[in-house]
């Protein structure tokens, strides 16, 4: 359920298990819009449910909601070793979904999920990624919530983003 732009909301379903009702957690997804473009990326999502590892805020026409994304680094970077952008989250979650585009040249690239203490409990992947076009997706989905950290790499290069993260 897509909540207004980058909102966390509740929704109150009624379950017919036992007569109870149960509260379930709509899903936060940002596109990364409330935020001017051109800025490092670390707490400023703290408040919605993750923290980046000095990820950069760019615009790019090539968006798919808005012109806002969020890149590995700035695109003007001299780097020369494979960077992934990293994202640990306030809560363990059980589904992370993103879409990534690679800078200029199509790229295999890996969603990569961390649980407690570092242990690698699923990924997505590897997949070829498009180039300047957010159309690949990567989702992993859990039966319950155990992730704690994502990172999505790319191979051979530093240069990527990603738009639309999801996670519930």
């Amino acid at each position: 359920r897509y909540c207004g732009g980058a909102a966390r909301g509740w929704l109150l379903g009624a379950a017919l298990t036992g007569g109870l009702a149960v509260a379930l957690e709509a899903a936060t997804i940002l596109d990364f819009e409330d935020l001017a473009g051109g800025a490092t990326i670390t707490r400023q999502y703290a408040q919605r449910g993750v923290v980046f590892r000095s990820a950069y805020l760019a615009v790019d026409p090539a968006a798919r909601s808005g012109t806002r994304v969020l890149r590995a680094v700035s695109p003007g970077a001299e780097v020369f070793t494979p960077v992934a952008l990293d994202m640990v989250f306030v809560r363990s979650q059980s589904r992370i979904r993103l879409f990534a585009a690679s800078a200029g040249t199509p790229r295999n690239g890996t969603l990569k999920v961390f649980g407690q203490g570092g242990v690698a409990v699923g990924q997505d992947g590897p997949r070829m990624v498009a180039a300047d076009r957010y159309s690949t997706l990567f989702e992993v989905s859990l039966p319950t919530p155990l992730i704690r950290r994502a990172e999505l790499h790319l191979d051979g290069t530093a240069h990527f983003a990603i738009d639309d993260l999801e996670f519930d």
